[in-house]
């Protein structure tokens, strides 16, 4: 151990070896690639559901929705406009810590949480 030490110097190699990978692939397209086939998994879960809902399981009544039910379409359009601004506040926030701006981040948070209630409730 001594002669491997001093043939090479106490200080060539400092902290853990390099990773080893063990496929061709790496761990950040790997991981990529598990998460968009979890999506596909989910997502065909849903429509597959659907499907089966409305095409193999024919409904008694004959159609959906209900007659009288009217979709919220006007709740839709205000919650919709809440997630868009939302959107907007939080890509203020990020842009604002990006350029050292701590006041516009804890402003942009905070309106995005606010949003947040607002739509939750």
């Amino acid at each position: 151990m001594t002669a491997h030490a001093e043939e090479h110097g106490p200080l060539d190699h400092h902290g853990p070896p390099p990773i080893h990978y063990s496929s061709r692939v790496s761990p950040s397209v790997l991981g990529m690639f598990l998460f968009i086939a979890s999506e596909i998994m989910l997502f065909g879960a849903f429509f597959t559901v659907y499907f089966f809902d409305r095409v193999v399981n024919k409904p008694f009544s004959g159609h959906w929705p209900p007659d009288g039910f009217h979709r919220p379409v006007y709740v839709a359009l205000i919650n919709t406009l809440i997630l868009v601004t939302s959107s907007a506040t939080m890509h203020w926030a990020d842009t604002s810590i990006k350029k050292g701006n701590r006041a516009g981040l804890q402003a942009g948070l905070v309106l995005t949480l606010c949003l947040g209630f607002v739509t939750g409730s």
